[in-house]
Order: C-alpha cells, then structure tokens, then sequence
C-alpha cells in the first residue's frame, strides 16, 4: 500500500480536496457538491 498527499486543492467549506474546486466563478473556493448546496436545490441524504 501506498500512501500520497492529494494534489487537489480543498475546499473552504467542507475541507475535502477535490479537482472541481476554483472550477465555478461565484464561489472559486468550493467544490461543486457545496456550490450545490449554497446555491441550488443540495444533495439528498439519507443519514446525516
């Protein structure tokens, strides 16, 4: 097993490092799940 450190950037929001962050012009610090979240109808969740 190998073991790397994430070249994507985090997201300011939720902390996970994801390529899509920086991706959406109205907030360039979040990731696409938590634009959806601030700026659309979310994510469904079944626990929380």
């Amino acid at each position: 097993m190998r073991v790397e450190a994430s070249a994507d950037e985090k997201c300011e929001r939720c902390w996970h490092r994801r390529a899509d962050v920086g991706s959406f012009a109205a907030h360039p610090t979040l990731c696409g799940r938590c634009v959806s979240n601030v700026d659309g109808p979310g994510e469904l969740r079944r626990f929380a």
